[in-house]
């Protein structure tokens, strides 16, 4: 089985602090292209600014995941810019 993370998509929630945030940081330090989402539009860009710079693609998308059409939103729009999540 292969383990490697560098190229594949992760998917993480709340990512605009605390614990999501540092899992965002770590899996994108392994290389792992990111997603991620929170209500938080301005922590979620400065965040994605961040993955960036350290070289991964990054999609932040503003969302409540309580709500279902803040599920669609950020699976669709982590579907149309990666085409796959390999890892939520």
């Amino acid at each position: 089985m292969d383990f490697r993370l560098r190229g594949k998509v992760a998917l993480a929630s709340a990512s605009s602090a605390g614990i999501g945030r540092a899992v965002a940081q770590a899996l994108a330090a392994e290389g792992m292209d990111m997603v991620v989402c929170a209500r938080s539009e301005k922590a979620l860009g400065e965040l994605r600014l961040e993955l960036e710079g350290t070289g991964v693609r990054a999609l932040a998308v503003p969302a409540d995941l309580t709500e279902p059409e803040g599920e669609d939103r950020v699976v669709g729009q982590a579907l149309e810019t990666f085409g796959r999540v390999d890892v939520l």
